[in-house]
């Protein structure tokens, strides 16, 4: 999830934002662009009723960002970027990708037959590729500078294959500090030992066809 840092004056009350249904695809599962930005809208005296910030922002941000704000040091490492700093009108921080996955099939991607991916969202590109039980496929490619609906895929046009390797390059490198292996579904709930877990929220979730593992 990827995210613009907007200014609210107090009075200043957001609607609900809708979920819903575009081209019959729920928009918690795919990498696409109009499913991925939300807002984080945030009051300060720093930021200017209205302003807008377009840096990269993602849900691993969150809780290193409202320490910040708190002013309490994590007490363990954190993955995500600390942007208490912009918020209260300090430098912005450099952000050159997010990563993106759905890391296991389950309710709307196990009825949109969606397999698992991992991916990167930077300023000018999103890559994904699916995971498969031998090495990874590279899936979708879109320019949003040039293509803002992302209405054409380069993952296969040759003339991308450079731009397509260095973010492949960077989901690996996203793996590589989360500690992602990139497994499919029920082999990740089997090395996470998640796999009663996993089980039990099925029959609960699915009592009349669980995806037992």
């Amino acid at each position: 999830m990827s995210a613009n840092l907007v200014g609210v004056s107090p009075p200043t009350i957001p609607q609900p934002r809708q979920v819903s249904w575009r081209n019959r695809i729920w928009q918690a599962r795919w990498c696409y662009l109009y499913m991925l930005p939300t807002l984080l809208l945030a009051t300060f005296f720093h930021i200017a009723p209205g302003a807008i910030n377009d840096t990269l922002f993602g849900t691993i941000d969150h809780l290193p960002t409202l320490l910040g704000l708190c002013g309490i040091a994590p007490s363990v490492p954190l993955h995500g970027q600390d942007f208490a700093p912009l918020m209260l009108g300090g430098a912005q921080p450099s952000v050159e990708s997010l990563f993106l996955m759905d890391m296991v099939r389950m309710d709307e991607s196990d009825i949109q037959n969606l397999g698992e991916w991992r991916g990167v969202r930077t300023p000018r590109y999103t890559y994904a590729r699916q995971v498969t039980a031998s090495s990874p496929r590279p899936w979708l490619l879109y320019d949003n500078e040039a293509d803002p609906y992302q209405l054409t895929n380069l993952v296969d046009d040759p003339s991308c294959a450079q731009v397509r390797a260095a973010l492949d390059a960077e989901v690996d490198a996203w793996q590589a500090r989360v500690g992602d292996p990139g497994l499919p579904g029920a082999d990740l709930m089997r090395q996470l030992g998640l796999v009663e877990l996993w089980n039990e929220r099925e029959r609960l979730q699915h009592p009349h066809a669980p995806q037992l593992i």
